[in-house]
């Protein structure tokens, strides 16, 4: 079996990377995904795509790469982002708060120096 993400990152390291804050409840649940792309654009990130559409979510892991990213998609075959020469891609394993259905969202951010 194909691993998906790197292993789970708990609470306090998405609280470090600033990803859990105002635009989420007191739950931890992003409403949509204007939420979390206004959370991530203030570190710099911009939206690329997305893999489902299971709104409203929770972030439950993440796997990020240079210029290019492999991740697999619950439900769905193998994706692959490649080609953003001075990018940092990082993909958002999300999870519906009701359902449990997984779904991915993908962003990008130019690399330092």
């Amino acid at each position: 079996m194909q691993k998906r993400f790197k292993p789970s990152i708990t609470l306090a390291t998405l609280l470090l990377l600033g990803v859990q804050n105002s635009c989420t409840n007191e739950d931890g649940v992003y409403p949509n995904l204007s939420a979390l792309t206004k959370e991530l654009s203030k570190e710099g990130f911009q939206f690329l795509g997305q893999i489902g559409n299971e709104w409203p979510a929770t972030l439950v892991d993440f796997k990020e790469g240079k210029e290019k990213i492999d991740f697999a998609v619950p439900g769905k075959a193998p994706q692959s982002y490649s080609g953003f020469k001075g990018y940092l891609l990082r993909a958002y394993l999300m999870q519906n708060k009701d359902s449990g259905k997984e779904f991915v969202v993908v962003f990008k951010r130019k690399l330092q120096g």
